[in-house]
């Protein structure tokens, strides 16, 4: 076998337990429950997320094309966390939302668990050479996309369902679990480009808050808990069919994505552990 066949099959096998072992872990038999009281658990942490390429269709006047294959940036925000580039008490709290931060709070019952989340991811495209995607016409002139990116109020919100697996449980040592989940929901943004219209005037826009799809999330969950402090790290597989406004048209895509997140939590209720 070619050392390549064998890196993309390897790969293969990795995207297959990333979506398949949340399948087979929530189809386990469910009749050993010992249900307790309802808890709470509130989880944050920072996300690292890889975007796979994906066909990016622009339909406006005197753009119509679909760029193949084409690769988002991902922008972190990290040096959001650095004091030393707070030059203010605003810049202080920038932590929270600047960054690819992501929040959720998780209702237990026994092994069931409901999720309820939220991750802030950003990404855009970088400086798009024209020559090498714009198509010449279309009204009298010729439209180039220059630039364009979610960032600005770019939320997934999700719910969703898992169960709850104990790896390790010792009263002194702590819990360690392992929870895979199904997760849905909405993609929001204000998308910002920058681009040259049919008739040759420059534009530089931000275009208004709206829902721009839904998404679907196969998710794992590795935790580690001593009392009520939690450190966690919470991988998914996601996918969102995003559409959204450009010059006088629309942009769409199916946006493929792997968010690990890496954080802390705190365990609530009369029964935490």
């Amino acid at each position: 076998m070619k050392p390549l066949s064998t890196f993309f099959r390897m790969v293969e096998l990795l995207l297959a337990f990333f979506v398949l072992s949340p399948a087979l872990a929530l189809a386990q038999d469910a009749s050993n429950d010992d249900p307790q009281s309802w808890t709470v658990q509130i989880h944050g942490g920072f996300a690292r997320i890889h975007y796979f390429p994906a066909d990016v269709n622009v339909n406006a006047t005197g753009l119509k094309v679909v760029l193949k294959h084409f690769q988002f940036q991902e922008r972190t925000s990290a040096n959001a966390y650095d004091p030393t580039t707070w030059t203010g008490l605003e810049n202080a709290f920038q932590w929270i939302d600047e960054p690819t931060n992501a929040f959720d709070v998780d209702l237990k019952n026994g092994k069931n668990v409901i999720f309820i989340g939220i991750i802030h991811p950003k990404y855009t495209t970088g400086m798009i050479d024209p020559n090498a995607i714009t198509p010449q016409g279309g009204n009298g002139g010729t439209a180039k996309i220059l630039n364009f990116q979610e960032t600005y109020q770019n939320v997934n919100a999700q719910v969703g369902y898992g169960r709850e697996i104990i790896l390790f449980h010792h009263d002194r040592a702590g819990k360690l679990t392992y929870t895979p989940s199904v997760r849905v929901g909405v993609t929001t943004g204000a998308t910002y480009y920058e681009a040259v219209d049919a008739t040759g005037q420059q534009l530089s826009k931000q275009e208004p808050f709206e829902v721009q799809g839904m998404n679907f999330s196969l998710a794992n969950r590795l935790d580690y808990q001593k009392g009520r402090v939690i450190l966690y790290i919470d991988q998914t597989f996601t996918t969102a069919h995003v559409k959204t406004q450009l010059m006088d048209g629309t942009i769409e895509y199916q946006l493929n994505t792997i968010p690990v997140t890496f954080g802390i939590g705190v365990a609530l209720g009369k029964h935490p552990g």
